[in-house]
């Protein structure tokens, strides 16, 4: 397992050697655990926990899930508020879309909804705060966007049909260190974007970047 997930150094690869090039239903497979309901987001994994976004279709929840890296087992489940599952603009996404940013004892999830939640490997809630407007994110196919955790800052990236923004959160607190404006000359659905920071090392400075809406920046 990597350090810290969608952390810096993290290059997406391993170094390990010998590892299975094929799965099937039976080969290669160690456990399997069923799910409340679908999530499009990338597991987490740090020391033994394995951290996943799902939505639970019988309570319409989008749920934070801890689950033991050696035995598949869900060991806690975090309700992070309502996720979406209607026929016009929600099947595509469901809210679970962001992929959980980790390190250490600590991951941060963020849904759809926009719920950004802090958990520590027990499944205790560290911090848990509301980024969304009351009439939600303006996205056609529902907000998808990962966190990006860099040093002690939580980035939190929203591209939409309305005013858009860079966001910075202490990552330990929740707290807001500041919010940035993104605008953009885009029409319409080419001011939405599904895409997440990324990190970009120039020089001696650490820059995020930032893709959507006809533009990059950083």
């Amino acid at each position: 397992a990597l350090g810290g997930h969608r952390a810096p150094g993290d290059p997406g690869s391993a170094a390990e050697t010998g590892l299975a090039v094929s799965w099937s239903a039976r080969e290669n497979l160690v456990w399997r655990t069923p799910l409340p309901g679908p999530g499009a987001g990338t597991p987490a994994v740090v020391g033994d926990r394995v951290y996943v976004p799902a939505f639970d279709r019988q309570t319409g929840e989008v749920l934070a899930l801890g689950l033991d890296r050696a035995t598949g087992r869900v060991l806690w489940r975090v309700p992070a508020g309502q996720g979406a599952d209607t026929r016009d603009r929600g099947r595509e996404n469901f809210g679970s879309s962001p992929s959980p940013a980790a390190r250490g004892d600590r991951a941060w999830f963020l849904f759809g909804n926009g719920t950004v939640l802090c958990v520590d490997a027990s499944g205790r809630t560290v911090w848990k705060r509301d980024l969304a407007p009351p009439d939600g994110f303006q996205i056609n196919f529902g907000y998808a966007s990962s966190p990006l955790l860099l040093g002690d800052t939580l980035y939190v990236e929203v591209l939409q049909r309305a005013p858009s923004r860079l966001i910075a959160l202490d990552a330990a607190t929740g707290r807001e260190r500041w919010s940035h404006a993104r605008t953009t000359t885009a029409l319409e659905e080419s001011q939405e974007a599904y895409t997440s920071p990324v990190p970009f090392t120039r020089g001696d400075r650490v820059l995020v970047l930032v893709f959507g809406g006809d533009r990059l920046t950083a």
